[in-house]
């Protein structure tokens, strides 16, 4: 099948401990489907100014991904970040944000992209992404990502579009904030009664959890000695997920708890390079052997036999 991706696409400019980049290729739409297109076919709208380095996207073209949905703007600039990450580099700090085109962008499916079996709506305006819901129908399976400025400025109209679509994925703060709830455990479980049937929680390096009506998974990171950059792990691991559901053709808890751990494996890949070069550099055999990596971190087998005879 396939996968469209709504979302930015933007030159970001990152400092960390590790070095720098400047303007380098970036953006939630970019971040999922460099993630994604490792084993599906990725449809990307988005909207560019004339100043996009398009020469740098030729290898996920190679890899499948599909840019004829990518707007470019005559005489615009790109949606520009800067910011840089200290301490354990668990958040960004901002420096600069320029919209530029993607301030007026207003997301246009046509031809193949309408047909995907997938849609991740990523983080942009909830009006825009409960259009594209809308607009594409309920054929496709509805993944939605989010952020803490919609949660705390138009929380009623996110929920709106979580009321349409299949899945949603947040990190534990905005899950939190946005149900008020104390737990993640309830905080999804409170989310599923307002529509959708699965919540993904990423937490970082504590890993995920992942709520259905009828499961709970609860699934550690990928241990790492070393980070270098973490942005576009959130959406790396969603292009992972979402492409893996996609392969697998199945919604069987089984199905979700392995693509849960692949898009864990992914995202550890992308943190270990400055904007996509994590990903862009590695194959699928590269994330199966770090999968058999992750699987035996946590293999346990047997019973406590220490506690045998404690149990009376």
């Amino acid at each position: 099948m396939a996968i469209t991706v709504v979302g930015s696409v933007a030159l970001d400019s990152i400092a960390s401990a590790e070095g720098s980049v400047e303007k380098e290729i970036g953006g939630s739409a970019i971040h999922f489907s460099n993630a994604a297109s490792l084993c599906t076919k990725v449809y990307v709208i988005g909207v560019v100014g004339e100043d996009y380095p398009f020469e740098r996207i030729e290898f996920l073209k190679r890899r499948g991904v599909d840019f004829s949905g990518l707007e470019i703007v005559p005489g615009g600039k790109t949606f520009f970040w800067k910011g840089r990450y200290e301490g354990n580099m668990g958040t960004a700090i901002s420096e600069a944000t320029e919209l530029n085109v993607f301030q007026n962008f207003a997301p246009k499916l046509s031809g193949l992209a309408r047909e995907s079996g997938f849609l991740f709506l990523a983080n942009i305006h909830p009006s825009l992404q409960l259009h594209i819901r809308r607009d594409i129908g309920s054929s496709a399976f509805a993944v939605l990502d989010s952020m803490n400025y919609w949660i705390d400025t138009i929380p009623e109209e996110l929920y709106q579009v979580i009321a349409c679509v299949n899945a949603v994925i947040l990190n534990s703060d905005e899950i939190l904030s946005l149900t008020g709830k104390k737990s993640l455990l309830s905080a999804a479980r409170y989310l599923l009664t307002r529509g959708p049937d699965y919540v993904i929680i990423k937490k970082g390096e504590h890993g995920v959890l992942a709520v259905a009506r009828d499961w709970v998974a609860a699934l550690p990171a990928f241990a790492l000695d070393r980070i270098v950059d973490p942005t576009g792990a959130g959406d790396s691991f969603a292009g992972a997920l979402v492409s893996y559901l996609d392969r697998a053709s199945s919604f069987a808890p089984e199905a979700w708890k392995k693509a849960l751990a692949y898009a864990t494996c992914v995202a550890s890949f992308n943190v270990q390079g400055f904007s996509v070069s994590g990903i862009a550099s590695i194959g699928v055999r590269d994330v199966l052997k770090r999968f058999q990596e992750y699987c035996n971190m946590f293999e346990i087998q047997g019973g406590l036999d220490a506690l045998s005879d404690a149990a009376g």
